[in-house]
């Protein structure tokens, strides 16, 4: 499964490359100390080779890098890992580097010398939020096209009487994850600066709230079924 790939041993797992060792170390204990895995490369093809390899949830890429532009990086990584959100680094600060580096798809960038780390921080969570959101929709989605398969189209809700109404029975739990996957496709694509820190606690608490009102419905249903 897609999220198998993006964690290792339970942890999410962000790959550094950066071809400064100062750079690598920097992350590596900041990383670690969160409760991340961490996986460092010094240049451009080793970063592809862990890419192919671990499919982390975040990829952090310097844009001058010994071997190959790290623009030219992500551009292309990007297509062959859809569900790696990359965040370019660079010590170049520019409006057009930002908006080159979100052309190719990057999720935002990070300009070094770094110099507030709760920034950095910020921006690597915002990244791995959407990551996540990414995954949650395609297991909801494998979950609806299951059931699907299960419930035609227009057949009455389980437990539904038969007789009792005059036209087919919506089915609650697929229209609640159809609801679900629409509202966590509307995070999916948001590439522009990560919102204040406020505003994605908002959006958990929302995504929360969905989950519980999900596995509640599910609970309902098997029992029905039973």
């Amino acid at each position: 499964m897609a999220r198998e790939t993006a964690e290792v041993g339970g942890k999410q797992t962000i790959l550094v490359i950066d071809d400064e060792e100062v750079v690598r170390v920097l992350f590596q204990s900041l990383l670690d100390e969160e409760g991340y895995k961490t996986l460092l490369a010094e240049d451009g093809h080793r970063g592809i080779e862990l890419l192919d390899q671990h499919t982390p949830a975040v990829a952090l890429v310097d844009k001058n890098l010994p071997d190959i532009s790290g623009l030219d990086l992500i551009a292309s990584e990007k297509k062959r890992h859809p569900n790696t959100e990359f965040i370019m680094i660079t010590g170049y600060a520019s409006l057009d580097s930002a908006v080159k580096a979100m052309e190719v798809g990057a999720f935002s960038y990070l300009t070094k010398p770094f110099v507030d780390m709760d920034v950095v921080m910020d921006r690597i969570r915002a990244a791995l939020e959407v990551n996540n959101l990414r995954m949650e929709t395609s297991e909801l989605r494998d979950r609806l096209n299951a059931l699907s398969g299960d419930v035609a189209p227009g057949a009455t809700a389980p437990g539904a009487a038969a007789g009792k109404a005059s036209g087919p029975q919506p089915v609650p739990l697929v229209e609640r994850i159809k609801r679900t996957i629409s509202f966590l496709e509307s995070f999916l694509d948001k590439r522009d600066q990560p919102p204040p820190a406020s505003v994605w606690a908002r959006t958990v608490d929302m995504i929360e709230e969905e989950c519980r009102q999900l596995k509640r419905l599910l609970e309902e249903t098997t029992k029905k079924q039973g």
